[in-house]
């Protein structure tokens, strides 16, 4: 008898990379209690934010089981080269799947803990091959990143000004990172001034409370800066004269920004929205977004809160024809003590189109608030 070994797997296993998060594997399953596991592949589906994969097997009992898998999300897959075709036509074979137990002690749900490439279009192996046999791909992927040369001038629009239009990839090869053996390294930044009540909030915070409180865990609206700072999936941006288009493969968000140096809307006339109330200037070759009036329920990132007063200065610049740089400024004054200025963040030029990554089927809310309860219910013990 043979087995079909599925190498798919979870882009966030490698909380240092924050390449495609929609959540934190490391919160909701435990790396700790991987095991392989072979049955019958009953049924594949393809419901963003997660695909996910049925395997019926059978316990120490000897009792039949179904298990669910939780891999990446259906774009994440595609890009790694694992097709909806080639996971369907191998329902109803034998798989052996490698997957990490949900920390919340649903003992039939899984993450698929080994990303990313099909092998061979779906290897079989033999049952009995030893873990050492078996070819899993680890999670950082097993391509050597080539940063993409300059390209030359970047395009200019016809006002005379850049034109910043294309799709762009965080980070330097115009491609999914997530497949690269190198590790991505944040780039330094200042600490984050927070006046002294609002760091002993950001401070209370359990990796599950950040997790609650996402909105890619939530499929809500990152807003701004979070386009680009809760966002690791592909943008598209699209510049004329006068207007700058941006959208986000990360649950198909987006957002339209006049260019033409306008005022924000009269103070009587604001209401608080996820995107602000925007508009931009160019200054030389940098477009600046000036964004008010952001919807308090939206994080910067990773936690980092704000209040009505949130003010955010986004600057994007290209400098060359494969690449953008962009960054930003906050001022908070009920939350910070001072301005907050980014380092600059690199993207780079792909040729791909935006897959569509709808949030429909999202059972990560739920699991987590179970976790919470477990982890209230032990700190009072």
């Amino acid at each position: 008898m043979r087995a079909t070994a599925i190498t798919l797997g979870l882009l966030l296993l490698v909380a240092s990379s924050p390449a495609f998060a929609h959540h934190a594997f490391a919160v909701e399953f435990d790396a700790s209690k991987c095991s392989d596991i072979t049955g019958t592949l009953t049924k594949v589906a393809y419901e963003n934010p997660h695909a996910y994969v049925f395997v019926s097997t059978k316990d120490e009992g000897g009792a039949t089981v179904e298990k669910t898998f939780q891999l990446s999300s259906t774009s994440n897959l595609k890009r790694g080269g694992a097709t909806y075709a080639a996971l369907n036509g191998s329902v109803n074979k034998q798989v052996t799947v490698r997957g990490c137990l949900s920390r919340n002690g649903t003992d039939n749900r899984y993450a698929a803990s080994f990303v990313g490439v099909m092998l061979a279009s779906l290897v079989a192996l033999p049952i009995a091959a030893s873990a050492q046999e078996k070819p899993f791909v680890q999670a950082r992927g097993s391509v050597v990143p080539v940063p993409l040369p300059p390209g030359g001038p970047p395009p200019r629009m016809s006002d005379g000004h850049v034109d910043l239009s294309g799709v762009w990839f965080p980070g330097p090869t115009g491609k999914a990172n997530a497949w690269s053996v190198v590790p991505e390294q944040r780039v330094k930044e200042d600490p984050i001034p927070f006046q002294p009540w609002a760091e002993a909030k950001y401070k209370s915070f359990t990796r599950v409370d950040l997790e609650l409180g996402s909105a890619n865990v939530n499929c809500t609206p990152v807003g701004t800066p979070g386009m680009f700072t809760d966002n690791a999936y592909v943008h598209q941006i699209d510049t004329k004269p006068g207007q700058f288009i941006h959208l986000i493969e990360n649950n198909n968000r987006w957002r339209v920004v006049h260019t033409d140096g306008r005022p924000h809307s009269k103070p009587e006339d604001l209401e608080p929205l996820f995107n602000g109330d925007e508009t931009a200037r160019w200054e030389g070759d940098t477009l600046v977004i000036d964004s008010i009036s952001i919807d308090e329920r939206t994080w910067i990132k990773d936690g980092w809160f704000h209040s009505d007063q949130l003010h955010v200065i986004e600057r994007l610049r290209r400098p060359s024809l494969n690449y953008l740089e962009y960054q930003y400024t906050i001022e908070d004054a009920k939350v910070l003590t001072k301005p907050w200025t980014s380092a600059w963040m690199t993207l780079s030029l792909g040729h791909e189109d935006l897959t569509e990554n709808f949030c429909t089927r999202n059972e990560n809310v739920d699991q987590l608030h179970k976790l919470a309860e477990q982890q209230k219910a032990g700190a009072r013990k």
